[in-house]
């Protein structure tokens, strides 16, 4: 397996950014207090970085995951093309980026979660505390992408016989045979997805800045129940909804566009990655704005997309036009934030793990599916349902969050097709990156995959 041996610090300090990141020893980053804080500060780099949630984790799935009818990729970059193709050869650039900077990204982690007795010699000095809770929310939140790209959805067959992707838990600092490890099955992975996210959430405050926060984790956990797809997890998964609903003191913006685009984080955002002049990239903007807006206009929207959307649904006209190609509004503008989970997302899960558990009658939260699903629709000036089913509900998630990342993963969990092929079939899963195989023998290619 190919990692990053530096800790790569990612300091808001200018003065330590002076020094090249090879040369900064894992002594010496971690050797303070201050340090461990800035090795953090670059995991959160690499976690929103262009292969992972300012890019990769957002265009690459509705790429892979939409019709070629309806959301075309119209530009010149080969491997992006592969993925909107569903034909990734293991050499791809893209599903290579997003292993290695996953992996770079939980080393970093890692790195961390092994020095903080440097932060503090007391497990519950807060500072420590907090530091381990947003290191695990990373961790855990990084390897949930990851299994969900390169292993098979936990609903499709056994996860507990399933390969994954290794588990790795200690710094990685040395390229030797024990660095050869294993995959490790999809049940092992989200079991430590769970215990990282858990602990975030019991540890993280309710208000961090920029950072995650315990509602982040919340609302992270509740996607992973979603993932798994056993009435217990619907359960778990509406009750995390709940939370972040009642008790986060988030709102939905007053209209649709507000919800993205912003400099700063809404009341809607539950959780985001932010871009300043000075750090952060949005290749999400870079693929999906038109070159009017400064981007490449890559992704482009058909007329079938538009067909989904009642006449007066604001969510029909939140596109531009650029040389009579269509581009979505959510990633228009760059240096704006990457939103990755806001309170819509939240009513929508909380109403189809609701419906999943105990149908149409009021569920976790003491609210109906359709309350839910109405909340969404009336911002957006849709006509409000008067009764509402499971399908109802998987068809306003697409409407509601298109483009944001979620179409590959919702397919795949609820069995759904792709470009009218089954999500369940090998070629739905990615390969493991060739470079990976190549140097770890232990590595064990999917099925369908040379």
């Amino acid at each position: 397996m190919v990692v990053a041996l530096s800790v790569g610090l990612a300091a808001c300090d200018g003065v330590l950014d002076l020094a090249p990141q090879a040369s900064i020893t894992d002594e010496v980053a971690l050797s303070t207090p201050e340090g461990v804080q800035n090795t953090l500060v670059g995991a959160y780099d690499t976690f929103g970085g262009t292969n992972g949630y300012g890019g990769s984790f957002v265009y690459a799935m509705e790429l892979y995951g939409s019709t070629q009818n309806e959301v075309i990729w119209n530009g010149t970059f080969f491997d992006q093309r592969e993925v909107w193709q569903k034909n990734i050869p293991a050499t791809n650039a893209v599903i290579t980026g997003m292993w290695t900077a996953g992996y770079n990204t939980i080393n970093r982690v890692n790195n961390v979660l092994s020095a903080l007795d440097v932060v503090s010699t007391d497990p519950a000095d807060p500072d420590r505390v907090r530091i381990e809770a947003e290191a695990r929310f990373i961790r855990g939140t990084t390897y949930f992408e990851l299994v969900r790209a390169f292993g098979k959805a936990y609903t499709n067959g056994d996860p507990a016989v399933n390969l994954g992707v290794p588990l790795i838990t200690t710094p990685t600092r040395a390229i030797d045979e024990a660095s050869n490890v294993s995959r490790a099955t999809v049940a092992a992975i989200y079991t430590q997805i769970e215990s990282d996210l858990t602990f975030a959430k019991n540890n993280l405050p309710t208000d961090n800045d920029i950072y995650a926060t315990t509602f982040a984790a919340s609302a992270m956990l509740a996607r992973v129940h979603m993932s798994k797809g056993t009435a217990s997890d619907y359960t778990a998964a509406a009750n995390e909804a709940n939370r972040v609903i009642t008790l986060g003191g988030f709102s939905l913006e007053a209209t649709f566009g507000d919800a993205f685009n912003q400099v700063e984080n809404g009341d809607e955002t539950v959780f985001s990655v932010v871009i300043t002049p000075l750090d952060g990239t949005n290749n999400n903007q870079v693929y999906y704005a038109s070159s009017g807006f400064g981007g490449r206009g890559d992704i482009d929207v058909a007329d079938v997309h538009l067909d989904q959307y009642e006449l007066t649904d604001v969510r029909r006209a939140f596109f531009h036009t650029d040389s009579g190609e269509r581009h979505t509004n959510k990633f228009r503008n760059s240096g704006r934030n990457v939103v990755v989970v806001r309170l819509a997302e939240m009513h929508l899960t909380r109403a189809e793990a609701n419906f999943r558990v105990t149908g149409t009658a009021a569920g976790v939260g003491g609210v109906t599916p359709l309350d839910d699903v109405n909340t969404v629709r009336v911002r957006a000036s849709a006509t409000p349902l008067l009764a509402v089913t499971l399908a109802d509900i998987m068809a306003e998630r697409r409407r509601e969050l298109s483009f944001e990342g979620h179409i590959f993963h919702d397919m795949r969990r609820t069995g759904g097709n792709i470009d009218g092929e089954a999500s369940t079939l090998d070629k739905f899963v990615f390969p493991i990156p060739e470079r990976e195989i190549l140097v770890n023998p232990n590595l064990q290619q999917n099925t369908g995959y040379n």
